[in-house]
């Protein structure tokens, strides 16, 4: 099913992003994207948990290693969350 938007309804959003953009430029407000570092691995790079899915054993058991040497290295009896 198609919708459509009336050209007034279009001037209106239009209009709104221009403020929003605006508003978030006076307030010096940055977005980002996938600023999350993301790593493959070189021995299964092909598998979803490297690709697709959240989540696997094999990167589960490499993000355990890591989470525990940046936490003893920057946070020493810090919590670890999983989320």
């Amino acid at each position: 099913m198609q919708l459509s938007v009336s050209d007034e309804n279009w001037r209106a959003i239009d209009a709104l992003g221009l403020r929003v953009d605006a508003n978030l430029e006076a307030l010096d407000t940055r977005l980002t994207q996938g600023g999350e570092p993301t790593f493959i691995s070189l021995a299964n790079p092909d598998e979803p948990e490297w690709n697709t899915a959240a989540i696997g054993p094999g990167k589960r058991r490499i993000a355990e290693k890591l989470l525990r040497r940046l936490a003893s290295r920057f946070a020493p009896g810090g919590l670890l969350h999983y989320g």
